[in-house]
């Protein structure tokens, strides 16, 4: 069922269930007030029978058809009845057998007045007490008026309520068309939006009622999908070039070398060169891959707990191991003395390829200049900076450095892929983590990263370590 007709029936059943409400307390109050009216009339019977009794000490029929034809309206089958103490029947207006059982004689008694409906009558009952003499006085008869009068009420309540019910039912269809066209204007435009137009927005009339903010936030969505469509282009793009250049140069290399017979150190040569591109495209296509990784990283792949410390120590042996004449310095400060509270959770393998990676760049252009890995930890997160004095980044494509495949300028003579820094951010944020970059072309770089502690503990003694790694 669409929302329209659903917000149709809603407003329908609802103003139904008020219109009921309404109509059934005007029709319980007409009949309330009908009978209360009647009653009145017939009490008023019952007092003119007793005041006749007391004045001639008797009732005749004759005296009382005298004065309703003098003062009183004439009642449908009215019945004027006077009993004894012993509830015997001293005086009845008609020659109608219909009399009142005992116990009602008895209730009317004990309650001096009683009011009640007995089959098709009204009938009235008071019990008197004058001269020492006990006497019951009941009057009855039929209200032909009243009924009639209700009935045609009943009438005019179901003809109304069918009316109102169709009415409402068509005012609550357009208020439903009318509340709800924006959103057609909406689906519309939806529609013509496809991957060859992420540029088109949707307009809403107004932007302040739920329409409207549904608009921003689909508007807000598309800005995402198309931001995500054009780096998907970029990153494409780029990809392809980078894995391009050391292909064309495997290719060219190999070309070069069957043009002609060569020498065997000839041939040793370009086989060097090839396998020097080769390892390059190697490490093009693991960093993709490790890229793509950290893209689809679920839940389940981030919840082992390891040490930062005991990673960095690890991360500086490998690199020591690959190059002997490495400078870099790994500096713990304020250690706590309760070393669990330098675990964090997350992915390690993913960690000590970001952490690899800052340090790797940090060592490669610094032209064999000292690098230091300094680590500190406070009670919310631990903070780890690298710091170089090599190149540095030129201001303008400092804001760019960390897009997939993008190389500063003066970057472009060193062998990478410029994807390094890019992965790491994304892996420092799948960690919930923060990385800046502060540098200053050819004064050095400072990349600091921020990560989570696994839980925050209250304050703890810290200590220092220092480790140089340094050419032997």
């Amino acid at each position: 069922m669409s929302i329209r007709n659903r917000l149709t029936l809603l407003f329908t059943a609802i103003v139904a269930v008020i219109f009921t409400a309404i109509l059934s307390a005007i029709y319980l109050l007409s009949v309330n007030y009908s009978e209360s009216s009647f009653y009145d009339r017939l009490r008023e019977r019952a007092f003119i029978a007793y005041r006749i009794y007391l004045e001639k000490n008797q009732l005749s029929k004759q005296l009382l058809v005298e004065f309703e034809q003098e003062d009183l309206e004439k009642l449908s089958r009215e019945v004027l009845q006077i009993y004894d103490k012993q509830n015997n029947v001293t005086f009845i207006s008609t020659e109608d057998n219909w009399k009142l059982t005992q116990v009602e004689l008895n209730q009317i008694k004990k309650l001096k007045k009683l009011n009640f409906k007995k089959e098709n009558r009204y009938v009235v009952g008071v019990y008197h007490q004058e001269n020492n003499q006990e006497f019951i006085v009941v009057a009855s008869a039929i209200d032909k008026v009243g009924s009639s009068k209700i009935k045609q009420l009943q009438l005019v309540i179901i003809i109304s309520f069918s009316i109102g019910l169709i009415i409402i039912y068509l005012s609550g269809h357009f208020f439903a068309n009318n509340a709800l066209n924006p959103m057609n204007d909406v689906m519309t435009q939806v529609k013509q939006i496809t991957d060859s137009n992420l540029s088109m927005r949707v307009s809403a009339g107004n932007e302040n009622d739920e329409i409207g903010r549904l608009t921003r936030t689909f508007n807000e969505m598309l800005d995402r999908i198309e931001g995500a469509f054009e780096a998907q282009r970029s990153f494409a793009s780029l990809a392809s070039h980078e894995l391009r250049t050391p292909l064309t140069a495997i290719i060219g290399e190999l070309q070069v070398l069957n043009t002609r017979d060569r020498s065997t150190q000839d041939y040793k040569k370009g086989i060097e060169k090839a396998l020097e591109e080769a390892k390059l495209l190697k490490n093009i296509i693991d960093d993709l891959l490790v890229f793509t990784r950290t893209h689809l990283q679920d839940g389940e792949g981030m919840k082992e707990i390891f040490r930062i410390d005991e990673l960095l120590w690890e991360i500086q042996d490998t690199i020591f191991l690959r190059n002997k004449t490495a400078k870099l310095k790994l500096i713990l400060n304020q250690m706590p003395e309760n070393q669990d509270l330098l675990k964090i959770q997350g992915n390690i393998d993913l960690m000590r390829v970001a952490l690899n990676n800052v340090v790797e760049n940090a060592l490669k252009y610094s032209n064999n200049q000292e690098v230091i890995c300094e680590m500190n930890w406070y009670e919310s997160h631990i903070k780890i900076n690298i710091i170089d004095t090599g190149i540095g980044i030129p201001a303008e494509d400092l804001k760019r450095i960390t897009e997939p495949f993008y190389r500063a300028e003066n970057a472009r003579t060193y062998t990478g892929s410029g994807i390094g820094l890019a992965l790491t951010q994304k892996i420092i944020q799948k960690h919930q983590g923060e990385m800046r970059i502060r540098s200053n072309e050819n004064q050095g770089t400072t990349v600091s990263i921020s990560l989570p502690t696994q839980k925050h503990s209250p304050k703890e003694h810290v200590l220092t370590f220092e480790k140089s790694l340094n050419p032997i």
